[in-house]
């Protein structure tokens, strides 16, 4: 089973929690804890296989992050009422010879020197 490492993720290891602080593309920054929620830790740093290697008999804590925010009791965001832009002569402020007709091309073929 393929698991993607994602930041703030807290794993269970024995009796400690290990939560992901900062993911990059090849190494891990994570915070190993007494607690899920606690702020009391120490930060260590690995490579990506080193991590995995480590987290390869943890438990993934799912529900840490519902406690706080439950889905069914979130509400929908307002959508903001679209004002209209204002149309004006000029649609291109700052570009030389915005709003000014281009003159016709001309259509002969053109000549290699």
């Amino acid at each position: 089973m393929a698991l993607k490492l994602a930041q703030s993720q807290i794993w269970k290891l024995g009796n400690s929690y290990l939560r992901i602080v900062k993911l990059e593309r090849l190494s891990v920054d994570y915070k190993d804890m007494p607690a899920p929620k606690s702020q009391i830790g120490t930060h260590h740093t690995l490579t990506k296989k080193e991590f995995c290697r480590l987290i390869k008999d943890a438990e993934l804590i799912n529900d840490v992050g519902a406690s706080v925010i439950d889905s069914s009791q979130q509400m929908p965001l307002p959508v903001p009422a679209k004002t209209p832009i204002p149309v004006s002569g000029r649609r291109f402020r700052n570009t030389p010879g915005a709003g000014k007709p281009r003159p016709p091309r001309d259509q002969s073929p053109r000549k290699r020197s």
